[in-house]
């Protein structure tokens, strides 16, 4: 459906004789079960589209390669990495200012196949087609930092794990399942 379609109670609205409309939805599968659904001009403003904005989707175990770090502490500019879950490079902001702290002041360092384990929000919108599609993606928060075969584990990497634990530790306790 077109993203047009779904702003036909903006113009509808500005047509004081119409009082209302009649939509037939047609089953792909079997058109003899249609349906009709009548909107009275009173909730034209509904079917209003005032954003092309969708809710976020968060990934709280992204694992991204990176491509291209930004390694300047100056300026707006997009790191670009493979994410598992999207075919090709996506480009992406890093919001995690402990995690760019760290590359700058700490010298910590890239190589090729580094990958980071990441909370990464994936924007999302309706294209003109009325399709979902990704709009744009940000890095929240950066737990841990792999490169080959070595591990490095972020301060807010650190406190989830320890958190995550106790959570379950705690969970043990209440359970009945405690073996100790």
């Amino acid at each position: 459906m077109e993203k047009s379609k779904f702003n036909v109670g903006r113009t509808l609205e500005t047509i004081p004789k119409i009082e209302k409309l009649e939509v037939v939805v047609l089953e792909k599968n079997n058109p003899q079960q249609s349906k009709s659904i009548i909107i009275p001009r009173k909730d034209f403003s509904d079917y209003i589209l005032v954003t092309d904005e969708i809710e976020s989707v968060i990934d709280q175990e992204a694992n991204i390669e990176i491509v291209a770090p930004v390694l300047v502490n100056q300026g707006k500019y997009s790191w670009r990495g493979v994410y598992e879950k999207n075919p090709g490079i996506i480009e992406f902001s890093m919001s995690d200012k402990d995690f760019k702290k760290s590359i700058v002041e700490d010298g910590l360092s890239f190589q090729n196949g580094t990958v980071i384990k990441c909370e990464l929000e994936t924007k999302k919108k309706l294209n003109d087609e009325g399709d979902i599609v990704n709009s744009g993606y940000k890095v929240m928060n950066v737990f841990d930092q792999y490169i080959g075969e070595k591990h490095f584990e972020t301060e807010k990497g650190k406190n989830r794990r320890l958190s995550k634990e106790a959570e379950k530790a705690q969970l043990n306790l209440f359970s009945g399942d405690n073996k100790n």
